[in-house]
């Protein structure tokens, strides 16, 4: 977890924040993880982004050196153009091009591809069965490069709750890990590093004004699995 420490404690988080780093980095792990979760910087925006295997969806690609990655549509803010990704591994940054290849504003779903001829690992996400076992105190961790940072950021936390949002006609994982501008886009994960939502927004006030501790949310993975043909 050393490169996940560095950065925490750089942005002046401290033991507080050390105690919230991911806790599932397992080295069987832990690689493939930390290259299969990308930095994109938009034209007006920097979020995050996982890649993901395309194969069940609408878009798919005659060239193995395609990959598909999703983030959430509300980075773009209605500009597609320019879009940057960024990949960290053991290795080497690496650098690509990107475009839009759909998206479903809805949802707050995009989905961005690139190439590359280096091989990348997507990101296994939990099936139905095991998304139904994920229950309030399930540990979870949202991994993303918020407040513009270029290493990746794991916090840890727990579900505080799981329900349907009406008004946005989602259903909802909420979590108390920390999530902050730039998460956006990047995958909730369990202990394994099964992803069971993705990181959208934070609410930090009530409806009245009232200062509450920032209560994270993604959007469930069964939005994502709606969006296969």
């Amino acid at each position: 977890v050393d490169f996940i420490w560095e950065i925490s404690a750089s942005l002046g988080f401290g033991d507080v924040y050390k105690r919230h780093v991911l806790f599932f980095y397992r080295q069987d792990v832990g690689c493939s993880i930390q290259s299969s979760i990308v930095r994109i910087k938009t034209a007006r925006d920097s979020c995050t982004g996982f890649i993901f295997d395309i194969e069940s969806h609408y878009y798919q690609s005659a060239n193995e050196n395609e990959y598909f990655v999703l983030t959430n549509e509300h980075c773009f803010r209605k500009n597609y153009n320019n879009i940057t990704i960024y990949i960290t591994d053991s290795e080497k940054n690496y650098e690509y091009s990107a475009n839009l290849k759909a998206k479903y504003t809805t949802l707050d779903i995009a989905i961005v591809s690139f190439y590359s001829p280096k091989e990348f690992t997507p990101l296994k996400m939990v099936n139905n069965e095991q998304l139904k076992n994920v229950n309030l105190g399930t540990e979870v961790s949202a991994l993303g490069y918020p407040l513009a940072v270029t290493r990746l950021v794991a916090t840890s936390g727990v579900v505080s709750s799981k329900f349907y949002d009406n008004s946005k006609k989602r259903y909802i994982i909420q979590t108390d890990s920390a999530i902050n501008p730039g998460n956006s886009g990047g995958p909730l994960v369990i202990k394994s590093g099964d992803v069971i939502g993705m990181n959208t927004y934070v609410k930090r006030t009530t409806s009245s004004g009232v200062a509450i501790d920032g209560s994270g949310y993604a959007l469930s993975l069964i939005h994502i699995w709606r969006c296969r043909r």
